[in-house]
């Protein structure tokens, strides 16, 4: 996502490089709370799985989006479409 990659590179290099990061995860310990914005397609947030990411990334993510449910966040109905 542009939106973590923006943030990413806006760091200060010397105090955050070398990081393995999923963007959802990083979006939301910087506070981000809407999920859906970044929808390709308006109303679907489902998410792909993706070879390159450890699956216990995607249970990590949908604990987040759970949480965020719960507490009242809007943006956060997607669900993995697969799951490697």
């Amino acid at each position: 996502m542009a939106e973590a990659a923006r943030r990413i590179f806006a760091k200060k290099s010397t105090a955050f490089s070398g990081h393995n990061l999923i963007d959802d995860l990083f979006l939301r310990s910087e506070g981000v709370t809407d999920m859906d914005q970044y929808s390709v397609t308006p109303g679907n947030s489902d998410l792909g799985a993706d070879f390159f990411v450890n699956p216990e990334h995607f249970d990590a993510i949908e604990q987040e989006r759970l949480a965020a449910k719960e507490r009242g966040e809007k943006g956060n109905e997607g669900k993995f479409t697969s799951k490697l």
